[in-house]
């Protein structure tokens, strides 16, 4: 008996489902990652529909078959079912919603790469004479690091310091031999290096020990807006109330806007709790991410998982909570490509449909979370007002270049700006000037359709360049393509 299967496609303007049949009795399933043929060439698609084939011999087409299985069940059925209500709410098809779910590259461009690599080995020839040459200090150095570790990958000599000039000067003397040989590729699914020792734990201020308590007292399903200044010990709360939901062995989310805030609170969750530690974001090699699912969905533990937005679509099973730190940031809202999803709302509804406690921790509470908490009360608000240390404020100055304009200053920075500048000098201060982005614009966009040119490493959109003698080029800010 054949099977005919719905696979979802990304090939263009041809990107739809269609239809071929698993007649290499693969045993192909809903939910599986495939390697398929479309006008010639080899692309990934997900199975989204399972059906009996009865064979019309009338038929005008041929069906093509399904040449191979990438990853068997990448998601359960309430992950489907909860992606397909993203698509109806989002207004997009069906297969741009799961493609900006699931990990890069298991939908679309077909990328296999075995996890076995050729690569070259480096070792002491024990035939060669090393008594007739003299060597550097260098070259001995390279000598003994060979002999001593029977045998380098070249590619880790040239990571410690030694060029393919050197090695290649002992080889060509006999000293050193080099072969090819295959490396398998081990994916660490931890990047916490625990290099400084272990710190002590901090006691509880007042107003954590509250807010702590509030959360805790929080029924399954609600929300909680924890209004706290900065270095109030929002991070401390978070951990305590994670510590919380592992011993009643349920998993946690924490969100963060930007991925340079994912380090700190990676070593800070990693050093309390050792194990079961992911980390998820456009940084991450497509090929880890996919890791990192695979994990989540195997898991039979529960386990803590630190990303950006895109984190909120991980399959996570039995999730007790989801944290979203700086939640005012407008970096958790896509702006491009489709769908523009806001990662707050989204796990909002995430939230009520698996019945998990949702935190939105800040400094500066978003008008639309003010909103939810103050006026609606749809939200509970816990506040922690008070600093930590005895660390003062820094004192905040808003100028009207309006008036500034008015007092004959054409410039772009202020005069009290540029008098404070002046003084760094006498003051052996520095400052740090920030502007409001990189580039000449955010994104090029055809005028005719709308397509917006986007980068083929984090499929975000490229930043327009203009140089000073008028070249212009496209450049991504998150990998340097």
């Amino acid at each position: 008996m054949l099977i005919k299967l719905g696979v979802l496609l990304d090939f263009g303007r041809y990107s739809n489902r269609f239809d071929y049949l698993d007649d290499k009795y693969l045993g192909v399933d809903i939910g599986d990652i495939v390697l398929v043929r479309i006008k010639g060439r080899l692309v990934n698609g997900l199975v989204v529909e399972k059906n009996i084939f009865h064979n019309n011999s009338k038929a005008e087409f041929k069906y093509l078959s399904i040449e191979k299985i990438i990853e068997k069940k990448v998601f359960q059925p309430w992950w489907r079912e909860w992606i397909e209500q993203m698509a109806i709410f989002y207004k997009v098809s069906e297969l741009k919603m799961f493609k900006t779910a699931l990990p890069p590259g298991w939908i679309g461009k077909s990328n296999i790469r075995s996890e076995i690599s050729t690569k070259i080995w480096i070792t002491f020839n024990n035939d060669g004479d090393k008594s007739q040459h003299k060597l550097t200090s260098k070259q001995s150095l390279l000598l003994e690091k060979v002999k001593s570790q029977k045998g380098v990958w070249q590619s880790t000599l040239i990571k410690q310091g030694f060029s393919s000039h050197q090695i290649n000067i002992l080889i060509s003397k006999g000293i050193l031999n080099k072969i090819k040989r295959q490396k398998t590729v081990n994916i660490s699914l931890n990047s916490y290096i625990n290099s400084s020792p272990p710190t002590p734990i901090p006691i509880l201020t007042i107003q954590q020990k509250k807010a702590i308590r509030g959360i805790q007292d929080m029924k399954y399903g609600e929300a909680l807006l924890l209004w706290g200044e900065t270095g109030s010990g929002k991070t401390e709360v978070y951990l305590r109330i994670a510590e919380s939901q592992l011993i009643l062995k349920k998993s946690c989310l924490i969100l963060a806007p930007e991925i340079g805030l994912i380090p700190q609170l990676i070593d800070r969750f990693a050093e309390k709790f050792k194990k079961n530690i992911f980390e998820y974001h456009s940084n991450c090699s497509p090929k880890y991410r996919q890791t990192v699912w695979r994990e989540i969905l195997n898991a039979s533990e529960p386990l803590i998982v630190i990303g950006t937005r895109s984190s909120i679509f991980l399959p996570i099973k039995n999730l007790g909570i989801i944290i979203l730190d700086e939640e005012h940031d407008n970096s958790y809202k896509q702006e491009n490509p489709m769908p523009c999803y806001d990662a707050r709302e989204v796990a909002i509804d995430r939230s009520k449909m698996i019945n998990a406690k949702i935190i939105f921790g800040t400094a500066t509470p978003s008008l639309s979370t003010w909103k939810k908490a103050y006026f609606e009360k749809k939200f509970k608000m816990m506040r922690m007002p008070e600093r930590i240390s005895s660390t003062k404020i820094p004192e905040i100055k808003v100028v009207d270049m309006r008036d500034e304009f008015k007092r004959g200053n054409a410039k772009i920075l202020s005069n009290e700006l540029l008098n404070s500048l002046s003084k760094l000098k006498i003051k052996n201060e520095q400052a740090i000037i920030l502007v409001p982005r990189r580039g000449y614009s955010g994104f090029l966009s055809c005028r005719n359709c709308g397509y917006v040119v986007n980068c083929p490493n984090c499929d975000t959109a490229l930043t327009v360049h203009i140089g000073e003698k008028g070249g212009r080029w496209l450049s991504c800010h998150w990998c340097d393509f």
